[in-house]
């Protein structure tokens, strides 16, 4: 089977577009790992402040 320029052409662009959804799906994992961390320490963090609030001896 032979390809014309053209249909070359569109398959390379296709693949190109694979390629850049991979990464943007790689790329939305990662920001929202970091966003879940940063949530978990924020209330890790305000955990604490109420534990000393209400506990001030320790």
């Amino acid at each position: 089977m032979t390809f014309s320029a053209h249909q070359l052409l569109l398959l390379d662009a296709l693949r190109d577009e694979a390629m850049m959804s991979k990464v943007q799906v790689r790329e939305h994992n990662h920001t929202s790992a970091i966003m879940m961390q940063a949530s978990a320490n924020n209330t890790l963090q305000m955990a604490a402040v109420g534990a000393r609030t209400a506990f001030p001896l320790l």
